[in-house]
């Protein structure tokens, strides 16, 4: 997640997973990761006033290609 909003400060935030579920349980059926991820999207934009959009960016990746123990000294 890449903070955009040039707010400062430390918050508190507060989201009702019980209404989140509901959200993504209407319509019948089982919950997606899509239902539930859309149920949390409108909750921030609801609840917070945040809108979350979706965009493609750079990130620093740490691969580890092979772990061994240490030799003993």
């Amino acid at each position: 997640m890449i903070d955009r909003t040039g707010l400062t400060g430390t918050f508190k935030i507060e989201l009702d997973m019980q209404k989140i579920m509901a959200a993504a349980l209407e319509g019948g059926g089982p919950p997606t990761n899509e239902n539930i991820y859309r149920a949390s999207v409108d909750a921030v934009q609801d609840e917070l006033g945040l809108k979350l959009t979706p965009v493609r960016s750079a990130v620093d990746v740490l691969v580890i290609d092979r772990v061994e123990r240490p030799t003993p000294d």
